[in-house]
């Protein structure tokens, strides 16, 4: 990323406008440097914005495997504790991040469970997922900070007295501070870097952490230095081993009589640094290679600074601003214009579709970022660089993006040969950014944008109620305003829904006890706001709950059935006789006032609504005849008879059902006599009184009395021989009375099967057809009495 000369964190890259040439322009330069160098925060709120892999928890999201990261900007979710103040600079490396706010305090956090190396510099090894304290009881007591940077196991700070301050891993002499022994030096505080040596006097402007080592800039355009030297990233020119303390770096060569403006350093594996002068010329020393980090158009790695190309396409050009990747440097014209050089590896020069293949894998000399696609008609006014990927703020607050990995473009495409635009869909939506972070990042970049005002929660979108079928989906958004953004929880009958967390509840089957009131509870650190209730409505098929009972009743009584069902919308009914639909029968009960026979037969109910119909089980209705009593309509008759004479009694009743019949003699039932005759040969005991009684299930009849007098035979004759002109002239009445009482039998047959089998008084029964068939004997019998008379 850029380190302007004297610009304070809260302004970023000052995008320089050049209005001459020659040396009134670099004299007009450098005093405009000089105003810049004393302290000047900005007063206005800023918020932090980032995406990246999210590595060491810097981007503060996780879930229950770890750190997460983003492929669009977020708000960092773990910087609650820093509500409320106002960031003014943001500097990360791999391993954390650390944030200066408007008041010169510092917060550091990254690497939790792996920060032995002090970087968080709140006097503990240990590492934070939230943002610490750096510790002010030491050094920095009274100091008011200003700038700051970091590397991959060290954080530097800058005050507004010019005075420089480290902390973390002092391997190499990192921290400045004269440590010894440079292999082990640690500090979990800040240390004052050593202002004894040739930093004596010097008013410090600017700061640039490196791979291993740091650069400081002073008022008077001189670079220091201290740290690893493995490759010559000192830049002292000399053969000079690490440092622990600051040395100069060489101005003999390329940068004699040069008035340095900025400086800028490559993050981890990086061992090189840029430093862009008042002539507008950007020269660089340290390690270089096949990639031509350098960009002097060799391959050759140097000790002490040399000039990047001017040749070619950074011909006539006059540089305002530079930024130093991991292998690459980056400037930024008068103009507007964009230029890298170094490795391409991961398309980090961004040349675009066109040169991008002469540049495979690297330049050794400046190459224009492509201009003409995402870029056409912007102003850029800073850029930044990361591993291998780089970044451009333009004028109207806008970030384009290009290279390998952080993009923050949402997209599953890692490498881009070109400019585009990061995401502007979420938290960048109608929002300008301000400022880059400064320093070279590593695979997470943070911008700074105007703080946005805490409000609560409120709903901008309301649930909409929804009727459903069973088995279909169902959902309720809603959308909530308020900063920070609100989260959600759904709730049916006020009782939370599991893991219902979205803006969007969706049901993908509904059933019918997913019926009810639903609502959404938006939250944010300000407030909480419940919406409107939303009602689903879920339709559902009628089921029968209550079958119709079968019934038996009689002709003219009452009958009914009930059915019951179950459903949404509430089911309507229609009963059917035989599957015929029964006109007006649409209630849940169908009646039939007074039953007839033609109104036997099977009855159902079908339940109907919007969603379907079910059919209830068949109940059938059985029509019995209508009941009467019984009357007896044929009397018994009392008779008189000799013994051994045939018996013959017949009694009728109607009635409905149709009676049965039961005789009786002196009060008793007579066994089997249960037909409407009663015929036996009379004994001396058949005498005595005889009735019937007629039964049905409407009631009973008893009939008349019928007494039967039997007479001994002898008496019989006696009477026959005195009245024997009297029974000869009753023998044709007796024939007929034979006849009638054969008739009487025949009808009395029809009506049962069977006469009974014994008669009453000890007389011998006899079939119901006997008094026909005797009928004959009896008058034979007659005739030879009176021969005899």
């Amino acid at each position: 990323m850029t380190t302007t000369p004297r610009t304070p964190p809260a302004t970023g890259l000052n995008h320089y406008r050049y209005f001459a040439t020659g040396m009134m322009f670099r004299l007009i330069l450098l005093m405009l440097s000089l105003f810049l160098a004393g302290p000047r925060l900005s007063s206005a709120a800023n918020q932090l914005i980032g995406w990246g892999d999210g590595q060491s928890f810097i981007l503060g999201l996780r879930n229950s495997s770890g750190p997460l990261g983003s492929t669009v900007p977020v708000a960092p979710g773990n910087l609650s504790g820093l509500a409320g103040k106002n960031i003014v600079a943001v500097s990360s490396s791999s391993t954390h991040a650390l944030v200066l706010l408007s008041d010169g305090t510092m917060y550091d956090w990254g690497s939790p469970g792996n920060g032995v190396y002090g970087y968080l510099g709140n006097g503990s090894a240990a590492g934070s997922e939230a943002p610490v304290p750096v510790d002010t009881s030491g050094v920095l007591a009274s100091k008011t900070i200003k700038a700051i940077a970091t590397s991959y196991f060290v954080s530097y700070a800058l005050s507004t007295e010019g005075k420089v301050y480290a902390w973390g891993a002092g391997a190499n002499g990192a921290l400045g501070n004269n440590s010894s022994p440079a292999s082990t030096a640690t500090s979990l505080v800040p240390v004052a870097v050593d202002t004894s040596g040739v930093l004596a006097g010097k008013t410090i402007t600017a700061i640039a952490a490196g791979d291993g080592c740091a650069y400081a800039l002073s008022s008077d355009g001189l670079v220091f230095s201290w740290g690893d030297n493995t490759w010559g990233q000192l830049g002292t020119g000399s053969g000079l081993a690490n440092s622990l303390v600051p040395v100069a770096v060489s101005t003999s060569g390329a940068l004699s009589g040069k008035t340095v403006i900025a400086i800028a350093a490559g993050g981890y594996g990086s061992a090189c640094a840029y430093a862009l002068a008042s002539d507008g010329h950007v020269y660089s020393w340290g390690l270089n290679g096949s990639d031509g980090r350098l960009g002097d158009n060799t391959t050759n790695s140097a000790s002490s600074p040399v000039a990047v190309y001017t040749g070619g396409y950074l011909a006539g050009k006059t540089i305002v601003a530079i930024a130093a990747g991991q292998s690459n440097g980056y400037a930024l014209s008068s103009t507007g214009e964009l230029f890298s050089w170094g490795s391409n590896g991961g398309k980090e020069l961004g040349c675009g579709p066109i040169l991008d293949p002469m540049f495979g894998t690297g330049s050794k000399t400046p190459v224009p970022v492509f201009a003409t696609g995402a870029l056409a008609g912007k102003t850029i006014t800073a850029v930044g660089s990361g591993t291998g990927s780089a970044y451009a703020l333009a004028s109207d607050g806008t970030v384009f993006t290009w290279g390998n990995g952080s993009l923050g473009r949402n997209t599953s495409v890692y490498a881009n040969d070109e400019p585009g635009p990061v995401d502007t869909s979420g938290v960048l939506s109608g929002v300008a950014v301000t400022q880059l972070q400064s320093g070279a990042s590593a695979n997470n970049f943070f911008v700074l944008i105007p703080a946005i005002p805490t409000s609560p929660p409120a709903f901008t979108t309301q649930p909409a109620s929804a009727t459903v079928t069973a088995g279909s989906a169902a959902s309720f958004t809603v959308v909530a305003s308020g900063y920070p953004t609100p989260t959600y929880q759904w709730q049916k009958g006020g009782v939370a829904i599991s893991g219902a967390t979205n803006a969007t509840y969706s049901i993908a089957s509904v059933v019918a006890g997913d019926a009810g009131s639903y609502t959404a509870v938006a939250t944010n650190s300000v407030g909480t706001v419940t919406s409107s209730a939303a009602t689903l409505t879920v339709n559902t098929v009628p089921t029968i709950t209550t079958q119709p009972a079968s019934a038996t009743v009689t002709a003219g009584n009452a009958a009914s059935f009930t059915v019951a069902a179950s459903g949404n919308p509430a089911p309507t009914y229609q009963w059917q006789k035989g599957g015929v639909n029964i006109t007006g029968a649409t209630n849940a009960t169908y009646s039939i006032t007074s039953v007839v026979a033609g109104d036997a037969g099977s009855y159902t109910a079908v339940a109907t609504n919007s969603v379907g119909t079910a059919t209830s089980s068949p109940a059938t209705l059985t029509v019995n005849a209508a009941t009467t009593p019984p009357v007896i309509t044929t009397q018994p008759l009392s008779q008189t008879v000799t013994v051994g004479a045939p018996v013959n009694f017949v009694s009728l009743a109607t009635g409905s059902p149709a009676p049965t019949y039961q005789w009786q003699k002196n009060g008793a039932d007579v066994a089997g006599a249960t037909s409407s005759t009663l015929g036996f040969f009379a004994t001396a005991n058949s005498g005595g009184a005889y009735t019937v009684i007629a039964t049905n299930t409407a009631g009973s009849a008893t009939s008349n009395t019928a007494t039967l007098t039997v007479s001994s035979s002898s008496s019989s004759s006696s009477s026959s021989s005195s009245s024997s002109s009297s029974s000869s002239s009753s023998s044709s009445s007796s024939s007929s009375s034979s006849s009638s009482s054969s008739s009487s039998s025949s009808s009395s047959s029809s009506s049962s099967s069977s006469s009974s089998s014994s008669g009453g008084g000890g007389g011998g029964a006899f079939p119901l057809w006997f008094p026909a068939f005797a009928a004959p004997f009896l008058v034979l019998r007659l005739c030879r009495s009176r021969k005899t008379k």
